[in-house]
């Protein structure tokens, strides 16, 4: 479904341990709009609104970055246990975003799933933290240095 208004995410599907979900998730290409068109205005900081805003601006700076990559693969996983990863790309990187500043072994639930399966190569915490750090395999980034690193090809 391209409408202009959005677009789907497919599935990623190649888990083997968890079964994975095969229905798309829909992103608005802004969220702005549709939040004015629910009467919903003011956006604050750490509000679960303002999570989905971020992973919704997160989402359109791949999604851009994949369609001038051409050939650029973007998904999303989710198994039916509930575990979730917001964007996967070229079957290669998974990415979780969290539009918060104090990250915890909770927040990252989704990619220790998926890391489970052992079929991707990098994992990726996109966050409001200053400081780039590793928890194990798992990157945990600031926002500003996941874009620049995704300009520069780092994940694909």
């Amino acid at each position: 479904r391209d409408t202009l208004l959005g677009d789907d995410l497919p599935a990623w599907r190649k888990s083997v341990k968890r079964k994975p979900v095969s229905t798309s998730k829909f992103y608005f290409f802004d969220i702005g709009v549709a939040r004015f068109l629910q009467g919903r205005r003011g956006l604050e900081m750490r509000s679960p609104e303002f999570g989905e805003a971020f992973e919704a601006y997160i989402h359109h700076e791949i999604k851009t970055y994949c369609d001038y990559k051409r050939g650029c693969d973007l998904c999303y996983w989710r198994a039916t246990s509930g575990f979730e990863v917001d964007f996967i790309i070229n079957g290669k990187t998974a990415i979780e975003v969290k539009g918060k500043a104090n990250i915890t072994r909770k927040d990252f639930k989704g990619l220790t799933a998926i890391k489970e399966e052992g079929l991707l190569k990098n994992y990726i915490l996109v966050t409001l933290e200053d400081t780039p750090r590793k928890d194990g395999d798992i990157c945990i980034l600031p926002w500003k240095d996941f874009i620049t690193n995704l300009w520069q090809d780092a994940y694909v």
